[in-house]
């Protein structure tokens, strides 16, 4: 039997470290509370606690998991909140419709919805902090359940004490509980008389982390280590201390690893020979961290084992190569970069039956539009075009085309560049020009009488060349289309 005095210092620990934790947070402070032990536990703390000088907004969200015990927690938290005489917002959610919407498992759908929920909350009570009941015990199944799958350092440092509750968010995460044993938990409750609800969903076992709490865990305290809770906790704090250093080193890093970032399209370029000399370890970081993380779209970094598939891209010889990442994503190989984007990229697909150009008006086109415009050669101010033009438009000898149509490239294409000797595969030149495959597919050439006159991007054939005869001119530009080759060296 624990001993009064026992009780009451374990009630002292409990509301010194949320005091401690918490200690010169001002404004109010939203506290997620399920109803279960830990959060409620969490909550009593911060209702005795002299730290939090603002006040406690209580926040509970029904997963829609649950039926009627779900919407029962939800009556009971709130309940729980006028006897405290807090402000409470509860809400209900359909998290296995986000599941399927977000193509995820219905515990990370559960995450994502409940800290969406808590940072909208937080915002609308002009709240900076939102406090959640984390404990020692989640700390040990943290770090082992990602050993299990497979991290990195900063994996291994486990649940950290603070953390935005999203990449730029203003919002922050805090969980003052993580020095505290759930076994505490409940001996300061009991100290109270305070009693919590208890989730049945906790003890099924279809659920990998319900798995782990209470079959791995268990058979390796008897199996294998009886001190293995305490051997994790070394392990994330031994992370911890490295992972400062990993950090720095990263930053150093990263201008030279990462080469351009399009957070609109999600898309990220990185140089493969940087990411050849550089440290695994170094890598992991820039490649799960927060600099990369919003631009790819997510809420957290991606897997180790998706760093792992990257440098081995890297590593590999030769170009073209490809690999399928989690959460919706894909890295291929481009010469000299690897490019990370979307699995279903917005590019546009392949296409090669023609289509006659309208001359001296408007044509639509797989992504876009060719504009053409027929002008006498002696009323263009020649060096003012050549000066201006971009590389999606071109002047072709007008009286030289006969009907003009526009396609996608074929194999075997061939033609004559302006200013060069002989025939050349319109393939090789791409290649040369070191063209990635997915853009040479979507290359759209012109062609007059089964004569190539521009494959768009590079140079016109020599055939069809402005020569000091030529009388009209045609002016070709395209507008609005993407994936095209634009080197004209």
């Amino acid at each position: 039997m624990v001993s009064m005095s026992a009780l009451a210092k374990t009630q002292e620990k409990i509301e010194d470290v949320v005091g401690r934790c918490l200690g010169g947070t001002t404004g109010p402070v939203v506290a997620a509370v399920s109803g279960g032990a830990d959060s409620v536990a969490l909550l009593r703390a911060l209702v005795a606690c002299p730290a939090v000088s603002g006040s406690i907004v209580v926040a509970h969200l029904d997963h829609g998991l649950r039926g009627g015990a779900g919407a029962a927690d939800l009556r009971w938290v709130r309940a729980l909140a006028g006897r405290l005489g807090l402000t409470f917002v509860g809400e209900s959610a359909n998290v296995a419709v986000a599941a399927k919407t977000e193509r995820c498992s219905l515990e990370d759908a559960a995450r994502r919805v409940r800290y969406r929920f808590l940072e909208r909350v937080a915002e609308q009570h002009d709240a900076r902090v939102v406090v959640t009941g984390h404990t020692r015990d989640d700390q040990v199944e943290t770090v082992l359940f990602r050993i299990l799958r497979g991290t990195g350092v900063r994996g291994l440092r486990g649940i950290t004490e603070r953390s935005p509750i999203r990449w730029g968010g203003s919002v922050e995460r805090v969980r003052p509980l993580l020095t505290i044993w759930r076994a505490q938990i409940e001996s300061y409750l009991s100290t109270l008389c305070q009693d919590f609800r208890t989730d049945a969903t906790n003890a099924d076992l279809r659920f990998a982390r319900n798995r782990l709490r209470h079959a791995i865990l268990p058979t390796l305290r008897v199996a294998i280590q009886p001190y293995i809770d305490d051997a994790l906790l070394r392990v994330a704090a031994a992370a911890g201390a490295l992972h400062g250093h990993i950090v720095r080193e990263a930053d150093a890093a990263f201008e030279v690893v990462v080469l351009a970032c399009d957070a609109d399209r999600r898309i990220v370029r990185l140089n493969v020979q940087a990411l050849r000399d550089r440290p695994a370890a170094i890598l992991g970081e820039i490649l799960t961290g927060e600099r990369l993380g919003p631009v790819l779209g997510l809420q957290s970094g991606l897997p180790f084992a998706a760093v792992e598939r990257i440098v081995h891209l890297a590593a590999a010889p030769g170009s073209g190569g490809q690999t399928a990442l989690p959460r919706g994503l894909a890295a291929r190989r481009e010469y000299e970069q690897i490019v990370i984007e979307p699995r279903v990229a917005t590019r546009l697909a392949p296409w090669t039956d023609p289509l006659e150009v309208t001359l001296d008006g408007e044509t639509p086109v797989p992504g876009g539009r060719l504009v053409t415009r027929l002008v006498a050669a002696q009323t263009l101010d020649w060096p003012s075009f050549l000066a201006s033009r971009g590389p999606l438009e071109e002047a072709v000898d007008a009286d030289k085309v006969g009907r003009l149509y526009a396609r996608g490239r074929q194999p075997g294409d061939c033609y004559r560049p302006l200013g060069m000797n002989g025939t050349r595969k319109l393939k090789s030149i791409l290649v040369d020009r070191k063209v990635p495959r997915p853009q040479r597919d979507r290359l759209l050439v012109l062609e007059s009488e089964d004569r190539i006159v521009w494959p768009v991007g590079c140079r016109i054939a020599e055939a069809y060349k402005v020569a000091p005869t030529t009388r009209r001119i045609l002016l070709v530009r395209l507008e609005k289309i993407a994936s095209l080759c634009v080197d004209k060296s």
